[in-house]
């Protein structure tokens, strides 16, 4: 009985430790590490602030994603703040962020700081978008025209180039 026990046990061990490792591919991110990744957004040469970015990995994998500061420059995260993304290919979505009644845009850093935007944005009515329109094809993971390629060093020079026409 008792040596049923410990090869059962073993199978158990075994087959947990395969399950995990067969979650581990370069393939958008399942259980991969994040590296460093960033870059800039425009929208017809200029800089594009406050919008959010979204990488979906076009595969099985964790999305990664960043807001864009007054250069238009942003840093991906996927489980960290600025971690990165997981090495793997990706669609990528540009939504304009909202903001409580037309007010500045707010990227909290904290979840203190979280949950006084979020209480702001109550007290002042409905989000409004604020800057430049976006194309909605850019919002969409099925019409973005955007897929980008994280390699397994990271990549820092993204550089995500928007037009009006949404193409």
């Amino acid at each position: 009985m008792t040596r049923c026990r410990v090869a059962l046990s073993m199978v158990f061990v075994l087959s947990s430790a395969l399950l995990l490792a067969a979650g581990c591919g370069p393939r958008g991110g399942v259980g991969g590490k994040p590296v460093p990744s960033g870059g800039t957004v425009t929208l017809d040469g200029q800089p594009v602030e406050g919008v959010i970015i979204t990488f979906v990995p076009t595969g099985a994998g964790q999305p990664a994603s960043g807001v864009s500061g007054p250069d238009g420059s942003f840093r991906l995260t996927t489980r960290n703040t600025g971690d990165g993304a997981i090495p793997g290919t990706y669609k990528v979505t540009v939504k304009r962020q909202a903001t409580a009644a037309g007010g500045p845009s707010e990227s909290p850093k904290d979840p203190a700081d979280m949950i006084k935007a979020m209480e702001k944005m109550a007290k002042g009515g409905a989000p409004k978008p604020t800057g430049p329109a976006i194309h909605p094809n850019y919002e969409s993971v099925e019409k973005t025209p955007l897929t980008w390629e994280i390699p397994s060093g990271g990549d820092r020079n993204i550089k995500l180039e928007l037009n009006k026409s949404g193409t």
